[in-house]
């Protein structure tokens, strides 16, 4: 794995046409901007153009992220959405599910993952099933090779129950539940920073409790800075166990300030707990 050197993420909403397209153009001309070869310039945008396309047809929203290394250059597409039920069928040029509304804009002609896969080295289909017990898939490549066109394999998954994790955020003796709101740093003078504020996160069991991330999104993310460097992340916590991390409000201009913390965790129908953090700074 090459060590990477450009990573830029784009955000895509769900059935608004008016900015399809938009990101791949943003990603061409980052491409050309790095001195990349006209002919993979085409390759990527081909790639990036229908991924974006089709979460716009398909999915609620998704994110493509520009992934630059010294040894390739990856695009990363994930979605939220209704998922793939027959991906085999999806693979087959002229396949497609597109609405007549996108029909009658001119998209949906059944190329999407088709042409990402011709202008791809390789690609990669993941595993997110949401439900469990066996899963399966067949894949099929059509290709050039006269002994194994077409070169068809089989995938497999099995799926478990998914853990039950039940968890709580604590400020001192504050129980902040998810979706509220916490607002005990206070007035703070502007060019200076309030004290730390360390948040205790519980797990109520009954099974591990694991925090891949804590991320900040939104609002004045400049006027608090996010310490997780004791946090324990992807490790996994016992019931009756916690992990801690804090924040310190610094606000740059007076008024209130605000952001939205996500704490992601092992938990598929509960996660992220949301917690908005606000504070006011005073001149």
């Amino acid at each position: 794995m090459g060590t990477e050197l450009l990573r830029q993420s784009f955000e895509i909403q769900g059935r608004n046409f008016d900015k399809a397209g938009e990101i791949s153009s943003e990603i061409k001309v980052i491409l050309k901007d790095l001195g990349i070869d006209a002919a993979n310039v085409r390759r990527l945008v081909i790639v990036a153009f229908e991924a974006e396309m089709n979460v716009v047809m398909y999915a609620n929203s998704g994110i493509i992220t520009f992934i630059l290394t010294d040894d390739d250059i990856k695009l990363k597409i994930a979605d939220e959405g209704p998922g793939i039920p027959d991906i085999n069928l999806a693979l087959q040029e002229g396949y497609s599910t597109a609405s007549k509304a996108a029909r009658d804009l001119g998209f949906g002609a059944g190329l999407g993952l088709p042409n990402i896969r011709k202008s791809s080295d390789f690609f990669t289909i993941s595993f997110e099933p949401t439900f469990p017990g066996d899963k399966w898939a067949i894949i099929t490549i059509v290709n050039n090779d006269p002994d194994d066109d077409p070169f068809t394999f089989r995938v497999e998954g099995m799926v478990g129950l998914p853990p039950v994790v039940d968890i709580e955020v604590w400020e001192g003796a504050t129980y902040c539940p998810d979706g509220s709101t916490y607002s005990g740093f206070g007035t703070v003078s502007v060019g200076s920073s309030s004290a730390p504020v360390t948040f205790y996160i519980w797990n109520n069991g009954p099974d591990d409790l694991v925090i891949p991330n804590i991320v900040m999104t939104g609002g004045d993310i400049l006027d608090f800075d996010l310490d997780l460097n004791v946090t324990d992340l992807n490790v996994p916590i016992p019931p009756g166990g916690f992990t801690v991390f804090t924040v310190t409000f610094i606000p740059s201009s007076s008024g209130t300030k605000w952001l939205d913390l996500n704490i992601n965790y092992n938990d598929p129908v509960q996660t992220p707990y949301q917690l908005r953090l606000e504070g006011e700074g005073d001149d």
